[in-house]
């Protein structure tokens, strides 16, 4: 009885712990701590988040030119670049060296580096050309930013036409948005929802630069 307390005491302030630092990050949103680096590397958020099975309902395809805003260490980086094939590229964007450094380090290692093009920079200054996008994905990234919307008009004019924006939140990482947030700011800068897929450890978004239909690759999981 004594450990079941313990436990039901431990989770308690492990959920206000989070429910606290969450309105904090509400309230003033920021990048996610260079210092805390290695917790995006580390196996057990690996575990939760394995970068094969978050992006097989996306439909990234050999040859396809993908824009990653918010790359951090590569860990969906890696995965990405070894979809996209010989022919494709991805542009990784992050405004933290530190996690551009390590993505660097990972991609290199993978054999994976000259499918990427790395970018220390935000939206506003990255050299991105009109509509080139095949894909666009955003991990953890909108809460981070105190106003969003232009960063997401930019990227719906780097959107290719007919392509599609990729969105997933973790949420128990402090800055991480509810679907109904993220499809707002989503909206208001033009793009469509295609459908959500919801898992316990993360939730993903579908989203069209043109229309709003069903993507018939999303089907694992719960669709909200």
């Amino acid at each position: 009885m004594s450990l079941s307390r313990s436990l039901l005491r431990l989770a308690g302030f492990a959920g206000g712990a989070l429910l606290g630092l969450r309105l904090h990050w509400f309230r003033q949103p920021r990048p996610w701590p260079r210092q805390l680096a290695s917790w995006l590397d580390s196996d057990l958020r690996r575990r939760w988040l394995d970068p094969a099975s978050l992006l097989d309902p996306i439909g990234v395809q050999p040859g396809m030119h993908v824009l990653e805003v918010g790359c951090g260490t590569g860990v969906v980086t890696e995965e990405l670049a070894r979809r996209v094939g010989e022919q494709g590229t991805v542009t990784a964007l992050d405004i933290q060296m530190a996690l551009i450094q390590r993505a660097r380090t990972r991609l290199r290692e993978a054999g994976l580096a000259d499918r990427v093009r790395f970018l220390f920079t935000d939206t506003d200054g990255a050299p991105l050309d009109p509509q080139s996008a095949d894909l666009i994905v955003l991990g953890s990234v909108l809460g981070e930013i105190p106003d969003p919307h232009p960063m997401l008009t930019t990227l719906f004019g780097v959107a290719k036409p007919g392509s599609r924006l990729a969105i997933y939140e973790e949420p128990l990482m402090p800055g991480a948005l509810p679907p109904a947030m993220a499809q707002m700011h989503l909206h208001a800068a033009g793009f469509r929802r295609g459908g959500h897929i919801r898992q316990l450890t993360h939730w993903l978004g579908v989203y069209y630069r043109d229309g709003d239909e069903w993507d018939p690759d999303l089907k694992p999981g719960t669709i909200l």
